[in-house]
């Protein structure tokens, strides 16, 4: 500690003394300083060191009492579970115990409760036996005429309906028909059905019969109105058409003989 020396004002702590000399001198430095100080400090080295104050632990502490809540009362459990002096691991591994094992007694008692709800049948009473009337004196009951049941009709049996004969299986012309009306179709140019059925049959086309034409260009299953719709895109694609123009030349006969109906969704589709 360095010494401190005299001030000639009075310093702002307390214990300094003013000498005859008028200066301030430092508490230290005043007579029999040193013996006061001396004294202190052994005073301070013997006295115990103070322990913090401890808590005292009350009968909801106890460990019976713990045990009791933990079979009784799951909440009161955990409240005195978290005031253990335990580590915060050991204290979060047996709160998670104790809310699973909560779960399977509710789950367990709920199921007991709803096995014993179904399977119990209410019992009646027994009554007690109602004492038997004096047996009343019988009146003759007038009999009523016996009548003979009329003969049933016997069941009248049906004759099994006809079954539909098997289709017929097409003929080699027929098929070669369907193919090249398939292949008409697959160019994507567009026909109709009248037009495509005059290609096949025409003696400057395919030369089928016409009614082999005819099963040919119906057996493809197609779709008209879509075919009207390609043969509207391709004539504008190659001039401009009008609105009526076009439903002109898809449905006339000197066209591509589509109908009326099939020329307008064609025509439509085409967005004209």
């Amino acid at each position: 500690m360095i010494p401190r020396g005299p001030h000639d004002q009075q310093p702002n702590e307390p214990g300094w003394w003013q000498a005859s000399d008028g200066k301030w001198y430092p508490p230290e430095s005043a007579p029999g300083a040193a013996a006061v100080l001396q004294v202190a400090n052994t005073q301070t080295a013997a006295m115990p060191t103070a322990m913090p104050p401890q808590r005292s632990a009350g009968w909801f502490d106890t460990t019976w009492f713990f045990v009791v809540s933990l079979l009784f009362c799951f909440p009161l459990a955990l409240v005195l579970l978290w005031r253990k002096p335990w580590s915060r691991g050991v204290k979060i591994g047996a709160t998670v115990a104790i809310a699973v094992v909560a779960i399977g007694v509710g789950a367990a008692s709920a199921s007991s409760n709803n096995n014993k709800t179904t399977s119990t049948v209410p019992r009646v009473p027994a009554t007690a036996a109602a004492p038997t009337a004096a047996p009343q004196p019988t009146r003759p009951q007038p009999t009523e005429p016996t009548t003979t049941p009329k003969p049933t009709a016997p069941p009248t049996t049906q004759a099994p309906k006809p079954t539909a004969p098997p289709a017929p299986v097409e003929t080699a012309s027929q098929a070669n028909a369907r193919r090249s009306a398939e292949q008409y179709l697959s160019l994507g140019n567009g026909f109709s059905r009248a037009g495509l059925i005059a290609q096949l049959s025409s003696s400057a086309g395919e030369g089928y019969s016409l009614a082999d034409a005819t099963y040919g260009v119906d057996a493809t299953h197609t779709d008209w109105n879509a075919q009207a719709c390609l043969s509207a895109k391709n004539y504008l694609k190659l001039q401009p058409f009008s609105h009526a123009g076009l439903v002109e030349q898809l449905s006339s006969s000197a066209g591509d003989q589509y109908t009326l109906a099939q020329a307008e969704y064609g025509v439509t589709c085409a967005g004209l």
